[in-house]
């Protein structure tokens, strides 16, 4: 391992990705770490019940996330990172991006209150479920992937810190019995808002950027080239996101918040080390294969040693430790949920390697048809699982068709990348 990391560090753009890698570590630190440090008092005052309630709303508002963040974090990144020296070309990317995001934030919404209505396992809760979907205003506004393209990252790590405190502390003082639940959902979208906002008139004001007047050709046009990575993610949460959402409805919601739970310690360790290096390295790697593929795949190979070695010892902490994990941050209440941390305490591993392989190689290679023909094939491989485990097994099912999943994608991913480029 150390020969691994001296080699990564030998590299002239090392402070940079250093930096941009601890930035985005306390970026993520903030997101997660400041919420999962008030769930221990959070969830002792709602119980698991009521968590299990707002984690089914936050999973199903996802959806819509998904849909107005479209594909702009991989195509507005790569194009930011090739234009970063044109300033008039930043503009227009910057502000068809904008728009954009404004026009799906419209008809995702219309698509939102519409399910609310005639679907009565929203509509009973229907308040909850509409103070979530507000976090989307953020999303629309907060341009995360220009900072990733500029490679500029840290003083966005210190708006979100400041903010996510904000959050932290609305929801410890406002929050005194369990009917306060809906006050976590309202706080944790208000933040995001004020992240959004404030990020966006810093991008504005402190790069040269203008937001200009654009033609609905140029919408058009930010649309198609990134309609393959975002049916890729549409894929990918089928395979995801749709998984948690079946078992909402094999389950009850107490058993619900036993599994997310355990599935929020998984997704921790993947948003503090997993998600940072694979934003940091997305711009790094992609110039590298644009100037030479093999050279670019050579240097990938060396940050996936790393990631590997790095996300396995996590695994393993948390395979052996799921129990205490458990207890120490949720609860005794939540002991049930340790099964399904066993079972997806090595996810954060199978998608590092997984980002490195698919989004890092696949994505910069310009292989999009590629990557959606194997996100396409591991959603028919979820869906197939899903039909099989979840009715009979539940939550254990469901945790073993989300590691399970990964992999299949992963091995997939590995062959088309490196069997096909040798």
């Amino acid at each position: 391992m150390k020969n691994v990391i001296k080699s990564v560090l030998r590299s002239p753009t090392k402070k940079r990705l250093l930096s941009n890698f601890f930035s985005l570590s306390f970026i993520q630190g903030a997101n997660y770490l400041i919420p999962l440090l008030i769930l221990p008092y959070i969830v002792r005052i709602i119980g698991p019940e009521k968590f299990g309630l707002l984690s089914y709303a936050q999973t199903f508002i996802y959806y819509f996330t998904l849909i107005i963040n479209y594909s702009f974090d991989y195509t507005a990144t790569r194009d930011i990172s090739r234009n970063r020296e044109d300033s008039e070309k930043v503009s227009l990317i910057y502000s068809s991006v904008f728009f954009s995001k404004l026009i799906l934030l419209a008809i995702s919404t219309i698509i939102f209150i519409i399910i609310i209505y005639f679907v009565d396992k929203f509509n009973k809760n229907m308040q909850l479920y509409y103070l979530t979907y507000l976090i989307n205003i953020g999303f629309v506004f907060f341009p995360s992937w220009f900072f990733q393209g500029i490679e500029k990252l840290t003083n966005t790590a210190i708006f979100n810190f400041l903010t996510k405190v904000v959050f932290a502390l609305m929801v410890v003082f406002l929050i005194k019995t369990e009917d306060d639940f809906f006050i976590y959902a309202f706080s944790n979208s208000l933040a995001q808002i004020a992240i959004g906002v404030i990020a966006f008139f810093y991008a504005l004001n402190s790069y040269k950027v203008r937001l200009i007047l654009i033609s609905w050709s140029d919408i058009f046009k930010t649309y198609k080239e990134g309609l393959s990575i975002f049916f890729s993610n549409i894929a990918i949460s089928l395979y995801t996101t749709t998984n948690l959402i079946i078992l909402g409805f094999y389950t009850s919601e107490t058993e619900y918040g036993y599994f997310s739970a355990a599935l929020k310690i998984a997704l921790v360790i993947h948003a503090l080390v997993v998600l940072p290096m694979g934003l940091t390295l997305f711009p790094h790697i992609g110039k590298s294969i644009q100037q030479s593929t093999k050279e670019g795949i050579q240097i990938l190979k060396k940050y996936l040693k790393l990631v590997s070695i790095i996300t396995f010892l996590l695994a393993i902490f948390v395979f052996l430790f799921a129990e205490e994990l458990i207890v120490l941050i949720f609860g005794s209440q939540f002991i049930s949920g340790t099964y399904y941390l066993k079972i997806m305490a090595f996810m954060p591993f199978v998608s590092g390697v997984n980002n490195l392989i698919s989004v890092q190689g696949l994505l910069n290679m310009k292989k999009d048809r590629i990557y959606l023909t194997i996100t396409l094939m591991t959603f028919l491989f979820s869906l197939m699982m899903n039909i099989a485990l979840v009715p009979k097994y539940h939550g254990i099912g469901t945790a073993i068709i989300q590691l399970s999943s990964e992999i299949f994608m992963t091995t997939l991913a590995s062959y088309y990348l490196f069997k096909k480029n040798n």
